[in-house]
């Protein structure tokens, strides 16, 4: 549409619908954005979930770091006594300022 051939009352028609499609596009762009956003806090869970189980199976260690100071901590796994029939006193979550 060729802007310069309306008159002030169709310019501002014209501009107030564009005004209107932008607002409905970034509605949508927001909603998409928000499934997204929980398509990867899913997929963050289930890696998690599956950190989990392999440090429970071999009684490892590790640490997550969400996103930023205070926001992760660390995970002790069960696993197996060892020889002496010691095992982790501290198993499971552990909250990083725990250790503050």
């Amino acid at each position: 549409m060729s802007l310069d051939k309306l008159t002030t009352e169709q310019l501002r028609a014209e501009l107030q619908r564009r005004e209107q499609q932008d607002e409905q596009n970034w509605k949508l762009e927001c909603k998409e954005a928000s499934v997204e956003i929980s398509d990867l806090i899913d997929t963050a869970t289930r890696c998690i979930d599956r950190a989990v189980l392999i440090a429970d199976k071999y009684g490892l260690y590790f640490t997550w770091d969400a996103c930023g100071y205070g926001m992760g901590g660390g995970y002790q796994g069960i696993g197996k006594p060892d020889a002496n029939g010691w095992s982790p006193s501290n198993i499971g979550w552990q909250a990083s300022s725990q250790s503050c």
